[in-house]
């Protein structure tokens, strides 16, 4: 297929909820569409990190590190309690021990993996914002999916961001 015809499904903040991921693939599946395009968070909350990261892996053609992903690989600073406890038990579901010791490894080494920004077809995809993706979460002008421009690679492109967010009365993208 052309490049230039290519579908997109751009999802984002899965946090290990596969019901939810598995409901969202389902109907992906049903539009027939191209190509997905994760924006990252795959783990972090939810009970299945594991399965989740399997779903990832299998289905998506790029999927960009989230910040619950970088916490699960160095460590939960910054999160509050409740959100370092989980990447904590996540962190424990994804180690190398018994019978998910290899799957493990594969899981870890996916993580690892993972870019902060994706390319393809004059669109520019990042977890958080163009200029930090995995710290700032509102660097957009009002009104606008372009990207703020302070680079030259994001120059003319449109962006799709993660980090689930409302728009303000006064404009601003603030999370949920």
């Amino acid at each position: 297929m052309n490049e230039l015809s290519r579908r997109y499904a751009i999802i984002s903040d899965l946090h290990s909820n596969t019901e939810a991921v598995t409901a969202v693939l389902a109907d992906i599946k049903q539009r027939a569409i191209d190509d997905i395009i994760c924006l990252g968070d795959v783990v972090g909350y939810g009970p299945e990190p594991r399965e989740c990261l399997d779903m990832v892996m299998q289905t998506c053609r790029v999927c960009l590190l989230g910040n619950h992903d970088e916490a699960v690989l160095k460590g939960a600073h910054n999160f509050n309690a409740w959100a370092r406890e989980a990447i904590d038990w996540t962190r424990e579901q994804l180690q190398e021990n018994g019978a998910h010791a290899e799957a493990n490894r594969r899981r870890w080494a996916y993580i690892e993996a993972m870019p902060l920004k994706f390319q393809t077809n004059g669109l520019y995809f990042v977890h958080g914002s163009p200029r930090q993706p995995l710290e700032e979460r509102d660097h957009l002008p009002q009104g606008s999916l372009r990207p703020p421009g302070d680079r030259p690679e994001d120059q003319g492109q449109r962006a799709a961001l993660g980090q689930p967010r409302a728009q303000t009365p006064e404009g601003r993208l603030e999370p949920w």
